[in-house]
């Protein structure tokens, strides 16, 4: 197998802006980087081919796949409406599924451009959490193929809707926690039937403008196009630690 490991940066999609309560009435712009550690518990389905059970963890992954990750995260608030754009490309790759000759490539690329209004939750002070309400649409992109004596499987995308809201509760004066919960798909036209997240971490700031960002994050998928033997999809979750940084004004 060709060494490829290049691991960068997932999506996690929780930005920090500060330690501090946010003020809602300013405009600020953020960027998030982050690195995430997932597992895999998940059935693919490929035409021609009954489906299969990938439960992998960490270490299988990277042992015996070839990775590349990348991703970014960016969003600007005029007050308390903003815009967010989230952007993510993952493929897994090997040679040879538990030892036999059979390759497998499963590529994974989403990208959400939402919407955000944004409030507190109490009034003023240096402890005000805050809420974010997210809408708006995703664009995702699936690949998987299996090769060996002969090469099966394809591609699809899709367009969907998504809904969230983020809570962003400072502790102290360096410390905020943040959780946050995403759905889309809802079965809409060639949508998924369902793709969902969930994460939850605190952070650190360290230098003014700047923190440092840990937790953990959970990530499920059902989609499916076709039926039966000629059934293309994927379900199941990816779940894990990620560590990031946060910069922003």
């Amino acid at each position: 197998m060709k060494i490829r490991k290049a691991l960068g940066v997932l999506l996690v999609a929780a930005a920090m802006p500060s330690a501090q309560a946010e003020d809602i009435e300013k405009n600020a712009w953020h960027i998030s980087p982050y690195f995430w550690l997932p597992s895999m518990d998940v059935t693919s389905k490929v035409p021609g081919l009954p489906p299969t059970d990938l439960d992998l963890s960490f270490g299988d992954i990277w042992d015996n796949f070839d990775v590349f990750a990348i991703s970014a995260r960016g969003e600007y608030w005029w007050g308390q409406w903003g815009i967010i754009g989230d952007g993510l490309w993952m493929s897994l790759e090997t040679d040879s599924v538990g030892g036999s000759p059979i390759g497998l490539e499963i590529a994974d690329g989403i990208v959400d451009i939402l919407a955000g209004y944004r409030f507190n939750l109490k009034e003023g002070g240096p402890d005000v959490p805050s809420m974010r309400l997210l809408a708006g649409g995703r664009y995702h992109y699936l690949k998987q193929e299996v090769s060996g004596p002969s090469t099966t499987g394809g591609s699809r995308d899709w367009m969907e809707p998504v809904l969230g809201a983020q809570l962003l509760a400072p502790m102290g004066d360096k410390w905020l926690a943040t959780a946050r919960g995403d759905v889309g798909g809802f079965g809409i036209s060639d949508a998924s039937d369902m793709t969902w997240s969930a994460m939850a971490g605190v952070g650190w700031e360290f230098a003014q403008d700047w923190l440092l960002k840990l937790g953990y994050r959970y990530y499920y998928i059902d989609y499916t196009d076709g039926s039966g033997l000629g059934a293309f999809g994927l379900e199941g979750n990816m779940h894990g630690p990620w560590i990031g940084v946060s910069y922003g004004l």
